[in-house]
């Protein structure tokens, strides 16, 4: 076997040792960027031009508009609603002929925060007790034609088949409708419905245009629509009388809003209540968004709510709907806290376009059923239109900081070298003389060469 070459061994160590060398000499070598003069009118306008549109994008747009030398935070809040008003409905009974409701009746505050529900129409009530009354026609196994096919103890709603396997053609189905009580075991030969032990008598849930059709069971009163138009849910015929109108009252109602905000990271809060807001003032004013101070006022009226909302006012009554009050508050805390101000704004949620349902339909605006205990064992059952409010606070507040600053800052000053980037291209790839440029701009120095020559003017 051949030994190795002592002298291939060495040469190989030699260049390492050189290489490395090298290594260690350039860590040492600072370059500095060669700079070469091109006179040329139109790339230097053009530089110039470039130049300066950056400096204005990066003053005027980032720095004064967008404000990109400050830190952000979302603010905390909370919010307390008030309503007050008072609305009549006529029913037309004798012994109730006109229904006086006042803010404890017609506000009903939702299950979540920041809200609140006004009844604007009664669609119907009655008086509703424990007994045993007929199921609701709209449950498909709930009609019978024997007590065999009510089940002692079953509740409806639980099959989608007809123990007689068909239903008669005045059968009026919902297939989203709930049971009312427990099947009794008897049939109702005057309904061909079960009959069931609940609150009775059973509140069908109709189209909003009626007023709650449905059979009166013998020895209990109903209250709500007068007796001449109660009719059996075996015929077909549409129930106009029954309609009451919409609480025109509500229009005048006014709302009261107390909103708190505060923004953790600045250790600043604020509320809507100004300091300038006496008891007088909060107790007079109602918002005008086109007054000085009216628009900051705490006190809205519905009929002011609805217009700025773009809504109908009448439809809104009518059916009910969904509005949304926004308050929106933009603070620079570079400026007195006292600066920081609420804007109020007003949306219809549920659509506002006209054409969008039709005036007969029960799926426009909003409708809500209320149960009030009037004793043990009764209660008075009402289905009612009315307008959900949501309250939704929008809160962003910024200041000065000084590392958002200085990023801020570092990256839009580099954009500056988009500007010689640009003429670059140009002169090197767009001029007679473009080759000239790039030997001037680019020296190619080669490998022994020790010194450079430098030429200098005289």
């Amino acid at each position: 076997m051949p030994k190795p070459n002592a002298n291939t061994n060495g040469t190989a160590k030699d260049r390492t040792q050189k290489r490395f060398g090298e290594v260690l000499e350039n860590m040492f070598i600072y370059d500095m960027p060669k700079v070469v003069r091109v006179k040329n009118r139109a790339v230097g306008l053009l530089n110039c031009l470039l130049r300066l549109s950056l400096l204005f994008y990066f003053l005027i747009f980032v720095m004064w508009c967008n404000k990109s030398y400050q830190r952000t935070d979302t603010a905390l809040s909370g919010v307390m609603t008030k309503v007050r008003g008072v609305g009549t409905v006529a029913t037309g009974i004798g012994d109730l002929p006109l229904w006086v409701i006042d803010e404890a009746e017609f506000t009903l505050q939702p299950v979540q925060k920041s809200g609140f529900f006004i009844i604007t129409r009664i669609i119907g009530y009655t008086t509703q007790h424990y007994g045993y009354c007929a199921e609701a026609r709209n449950l498909e196994d709930a009609f019978c034609e024997h007590d065999s096919h009510c089940v002692s103890g079953h509740i409806g709603g639980q099959s989608i088949r007809s123990p007689a396997d068909y239903l008669p053609d005045g059968w009026k189905l919902d297939v989203e409708a709930d049971a009312h009580g427990i099947f009794t075991g008897n049939c109702r030969q005057a309904t061909e419905s079960c009959e069931i032990y609940g609150w009775c008598p059973v509140q069908e849930d109709l189209d909003s245009l009626y007023c709650g059709a449905y059979i009166p069971e013998p020895d209990q009163s109903t209250v709500g629509c007068n007796d001449s138009i109660l009719q059996s849910t075996m015929s077909n015929e549409i129930v106009n009388g029954c309609m009451f109108k919409p609480i025109s009252e509500v229009l005048n109602y006014t709302v009261f809003i107390k909103n708190a905000i505060e923004f953790p990271y600045f250790k600043k809060a604020s509320q809507n209540i100004l300091k300038w807001m006496n008891e007088t003032y909060l107790n007079t004013c109602l918002y005008n968004p086109k007054h000085e101070k009216d628009r900051f006022c705490p006190n809205f009226r519905i009929k002011d709510m609805l217009d700025l909302s773009g809504g109908n006012a009448y439809r809104l009554l009518r059916h009910g709907g969904v509005i949304a009050i926004t308050i929106e508050w933009n603070c620079d805390l570079d400026l007195p806290i006292e600066r920081c101000l609420p804007r109020y704004n007003f949306h219809q949620l549920d659509g506002s376009d006209d054409g969008l349902y039709d005036h007969k339909s029960n799926i426009e605006g909003l409708s809500m059923e209320i149960r009030r205990p009037l004793s043990k064992n009764s209660r008075l059952f009402s289905r009612v239109n009315g307008i959900q409010f949501w309250v939704i606070v929008d809160g962003e507040a910024a200041r000065f900081n000084l590392f958002i600053f200085t990023m801020s800052f570092g990256s839009n000053l580099a954009l500056l070298g988009l500007a010689s980037i640009i003429c670059d291209y140009l002169l090197f790839h767009c001029t007679r003389d473009g080759k000239r440029y790039i030997a001037a701009a680019h020296e190619l120095c080669k490998e022994n060469v020790r010194s450079i020559a430098v030429q200098t003017e005289k």
